[in-house]
């Protein structure tokens, strides 16, 4: 019983780790190039090597984007920065990706101090005061 828990333990904790690495999706574009959506969180880099990876070698910006989002995904504002890229395999043009933030800003939520009772006694009576 203790090795099947283990074993569903590490296939979960494995497919998780993979949704929060970088992806890539290709798929053809109208004119018959091959295109590609690469996506990656807090490092603009993995995008880089993962568009790559994915052309085998060399290949051009068509368009770029940064948005807030979670660890694990980016459909929701969160406290991570998500980089996309969408690019054509092939010759590249040199220009570099400027990943303009798009979508909602994640804003933290509001600190609310714990209140604080302050209660005194005369005789039969207490009165209590709350900040």
């Amino acid at each position: 019983m203790m090795k099947a828990s283990s074993t569903l333990l590490m296939i979960i904790a494995t497919a998780l780790a993979g949704c929060a690495g970088p992806s890539s999706e290709v798929f053809l574009a109208p004119d018959g190039s091959t295109l590609a959506q690469v996506d990656c969180v807090s490092e603009q880099s993995e995008c880089f090597a993962t568009a790559a990876e994915t052309c085998g070698g060399t290949y051009r910006v068509v368009d770029s984007w940064s948005n807030a989002g979670g660890s694990l995904a980016d459909w929701v504002p969160g406290p991570f920065t998500w980089y996309h890229m969408q690019i054509v395999c092939g010759p590249s043009d040199g220009r570099m990706p400027d990943f303009e933030f798009r979508g909602s800003k994640y804003v933290p939520p509001a600190y609310d101090p714990p209140k604080q009772t302050t209660c005194t006694g005369m005789g039969n009576t207490v009165n209590c005061t709350t900040r």
